[in-house]
């Protein structure tokens, strides 16, 4: 028999794996090894929880940071849905950011979600001072006595 945790083969008469230490006991109608833990179905539904948790980590991303590209180019190739296309691109990371929330919430120890996280964390930090720094340009640009024009 083999363990259902590791895969490893049980010898007979042994009361717990070799490899794993995952315990097992005998059937006694069958007189048969079996687990008495059967923590397959606790895996199989980790490894599908950490895969749609994987995914909607990449669609934030590609939300966040990916989606205004294509947009781009379809508002270029079609004129007349630029407004729209616009208003959809704006909303986009708003999207992904809000996805990304959902994740950390639902799934709280998946490891790419805290990464995805600090991704739009540090982003947002990068935006915020940006605009900052921007502000302070204008300002400054404007309360040049040389300059002239501005407001």
């Amino acid at each position: 028999m083999y363990c259902n945790k590791c895969g490893y083969q049980i010898k007979t008469g042994d009361l717990y794996c070799s490899n794993c230490g995952n315990k097992v006991g005998v059937d006694e109608n069958n007189m048969n090894f079996v687990e008495v833990n059967n923590n397959t179905s606790n895996v199989n539904n980790d490894l599908d929880e950490t895969k749609k948790a994987n995914t909607l980590c990449t669609i934030s991303l590609l939300l966040s940071f990916g989606a205004g590209i294509p947009l781009g180019i379809v508002s270029v190739m079609i004129p007349f849905l630029k407004a729209l296309i616009s208003s959809v691109a704006g909303l986009c990371p708003l999207a992904g950011f809000v996805l990304m929330i959902y994740v950390r919430v639902k799934y709280p120890d998946n490891t790419y979600g805290k990464v995805v996280m600090w991704v739009h964390i540090v982003f947002a930090i990068i935006f915020v001072v940006s605009i900052i720094l921007l502000y302070i340009a204008c300002y400054l640009a404007c309360n040049n006595t040389n300059m002239s024009g501005c407001g």
